[in-house]
């Protein structure tokens, strides 16, 4: 898993996405911030899963 600092803002992008967010320092950017982080571990999980299915198909099937 790649985790770096964004330098413009200074918050952890998990999976290099980047997660834009308004100026203000308002507790929204915060939601959006955590709403983002979220659904990239899903989506990574939910990839990972489709993977794991498709190898376990392959190997019942030889």
């Amino acid at each position: 898993m790649v985790v770096w600092e964004d330098d413009r803002q200074g918050h952890v992008n998990v999976f290099g996405c980047i997660l834009e967010c308004p100026e203000s320092t308002s507790g929204g950017e915060q939601e959006q911030r955590g709403y983002g982080a979220i659904f990239a571990i899903l989506a990574a999980i939910g990839l990972m899963l489709l993977a794991l299915m498709v190898l376990v198909e392959r190997t019942l099937r030889k």
